[in-house]
């Protein structure tokens, strides 16, 4: 399998006005096509961070990242994000959310990309919502749009930041096996941040547990459970067993 992504010895430190920040000390890591990987961790431990280097919105003080082989030297264009809030405009609908990313790339030909929003729009589950506007949506529902707007352009590598952090319970569990499912018929590499361990391991191939500040790569745990993952996967003895060696990891930064 390729590495689609490769990070080696990466350092960051934010400059401050009263000193500086070391978010980020000697991270090496990689993630293989299709693979669902995700970064769990104590409290600015970098793990945000680590999106946004990635995304090339920020630039390491130390080490270098590559995705598909290229070095990030910038905002890269085969990269879609998704954040804990939906960000979407609320004077455009649905469909103009998702359109919006094809509206400011160069090169883009508009009708085209409006089959693959309304084929994205019925994958989502949004079929019939393509006119309504984001406060006529649910927060879970919000997401699923930003999720189709980061997908429009079809990129190999998906980064999602807390994507479900601000979602109830319920709904995050309804959004868990959503994008499981997603993913499976899309094949993208997926990063994902969270603070949920149980939700880490519910999605991942594999779990990066990242140290306290400055965040280092403690250890990456390979998730071996079947798939298509259920609800009811969550009640298994191995699936315990896998948040117990990582609630230990986090007992060892101080977490909990």
């Amino acid at each position: 399998m390729t590495d689609a992504i490769q990070v080696k010895g990466c350092q960051l430190i934010y400059p401050m006005k009263d000193g500086t920040i070391h978010a980020l000390e000697d991270v090496t890591f990689s993630a293989t096509e299709g693979e669902f990987l995700s970064i769990v961790g104590p409290s600015g431990c970098g793990k945000s961070t680590l999106i946004k280097l990635l995304a090339g919105l920020l630039p390491t003080t130390k080490g270098e990242a590559r995705v598909e082989g290229e070095l990030v030297r910038g905002p890269h264009k085969n990269v879609g994000i998704v954040f804990q809030n939906a960000v979407l405009l609320a004077w455009r609908t649905v469909l103009r959310n998702i359109m919006l990313q094809v509206e400011v790339r160069k090169g883009f030909d508009k009708q085209t990309y409006l089959g693959k929003a309304m084929e994205l729009i019925k994958l989502a589950g949004l079929d019939g919502f393509q006119n309504r506007f984001p406060w006529e949506l649910s927060g879970g529902m919000q997401q699923r749009v930003s999720f189709c707007r980061a997908l429009i352009h079809d990129p190999p590598l998906l980064l999602m930041d807390e994507p479900f952090g601000a979602l109830d319970a319920m709904t995050r569990d309804e959004m868990n096996v959503w994008l499981q499912r997603i993913w499976m018929e899309k094949t993208k590499t997926v990063l994902f941040v969270t603070h949920d361990i149980s939700e880490a391991v519910f999605l991942s191939d594999r779990v990066m547990v990242l140290s306290a500040r400055p965040g280092t790569v403690k250890e990456i745990i390979k998730v071996d459970l079947p798939r298509p993952r259920k609800l009811e996967t969550t009640e298994r003895i191995e699936f315990m067993q896998y948040i117990t060696r990582i609630r230990k990891l986090m007992h060892e930064e101080g977490f909990y």
